[in-house]
């Protein structure tokens, strides 16, 4: 993982009322946020895209993988709202984890409103995606007009604890997560793959070559546990090729794994992609199990061969990385059993 800078407190505005454990910015040269999309030529889905891409590629052409950072400063928080607890999924993880903040905890100005805090002047909102799905009554409305009803990506703001006056924030102690992570990383990983064998995938320790997964005959084949340089090794390993398992057509019947028993081709965009799919996908379940993978350095890089690809295909499709991010969103929820795996996520209830 990327050596993180010193953290710093940020600068003292107005008269909010902040503990001496306040949470405090780390430097960074991302942008914290971002204009309004609704200003933006093309509107505001085409900005969106584009803003998401180019974050992530200004990331991949110094060659670090953007979605190393989900792991976070601690290794086991992930970006979330402070009032709800609900984490941000999908391309909102990596996003925001690319932020400035030494504790990814985030709210809505209605719920800082409501908290009776307010935000630190000249502070900027961390922009939050999601699919927006019509109502059944406007789904008719759209219907009758000739107008699609397909959703629409959309967007809302959040700050972060760290821009927020006036509000005494109770922080859970890093110490504690770290033991409750620990506490339960083997046997949600083990559960996790014992639920994906029941699913039908096997598992073959007869590895002569690298690690793999084979569609035709649904196979993961890969050393045993015993034979990688740490445990953090072979889960990572082995969720990566799960992450390929979850496309199969059985299960969420993705193109590009589904090709030989189809008959259709393999191509090396769509290699690219399947790849960009199982890295995000592998990072979204590792994470959401609380497994820190922030002192592995060499286990994050693993795939910093597929970077040249990633860039070629970002910059020829502004929708690529949300697309692979919510495919991978989706593998991950069916890995951990979550909500069936669907790759469109809708509005929270804390949009505000």
């Amino acid at each position: 993982m990327a050596t993180l800078s010193k953290t710093r407190k940020p600068t003292k505005k107005g008269t909010g009322n902040k503990t001496s454990s306040a949470p405090q910015r780390h430097k960074a040269t991302q942008t914290q946020g971002v204009a309004n999309p609704d200003d933006q030529t093309g509107g505001k889905m085409a900005f969106l895209y584009e803003n998401i891409t180019q974050r992530i590629l200004a990331s991949l052409e110094k060659g670090v993988l953007p979605w190393e950072k989900a792991y976070g400063i601690t290794g086991f928080e992930l970006p979330q709202n402070y009032v709800s607890k609900r984490p941000y999924t999908s391309i909102n993880q990596v996003t925001m984890s690319l932020g400035i903040f030494e504790r990814p905890y985030y709210l809505t100005r209605n719920q800082i409103n409501g908290l009776g805090g307010k935000i630190s002047k000249g502070e900027k909102g961390t922009v939050v995606t999601f699919w927006k799905f019509p109502s059944e009554e406007k789904k008719i409305e759209l219907l009758s007009a000739g107008k699609t009803t397909a959703p629409l990506f959309s967007y809302y703001y959040v700050w972060n604890v760290a821009q927020i006056e006036s509000i005494d924030f109770k922080l859970p102690c890093l110490k504690t997560l770290k033991a409750e992570a620990e506490a339960r990383q083997r046997p949600a990983l083990n559960t996790a793959i014992d639920r994906m064998q029941a699913d039908g995938a096997t598992i073959n320790h007869n590895c002569l070559d690298r690690p793999c997964y084979e569609v035709i005959g649904d196979v993961v084949i890969i050393p045993r546990i015993t034979d990688f340089k740490t445990p953090e090794h072979f889960y990572k390993t082995m969720f990566h090729e799960f992450t390929h398992a979850s496309g199969h057509p059985k299960r969420l019947n993705r193109e590009f794994i589904a090709a030989p028993l189809l008959g259709g081709d393999k191509t090396l965009e769509g290699r690219a992609f399947e790849e960009l799919i199982a890295e995000l996908g592998t990072t979204f379940v590792l994470a959401g199990l609380g497994v820190d993978l922030s002192e592995h350095t060499s286990l994050l890089g693993q795939a910093s061969s597929y970077i040249g690809s990633w860039v070629g295909l970002l910059k020829n499709d502004r929708t690529l990385i949300v697309r692979a991010a919510s495919k991978a969103q989706a593998a991950a929820d069916y890995i951990l059993n979550k909500h069936g795996g669907e790759e469109l996520t809708p509005a929270p209830d804390d949009v505000a």
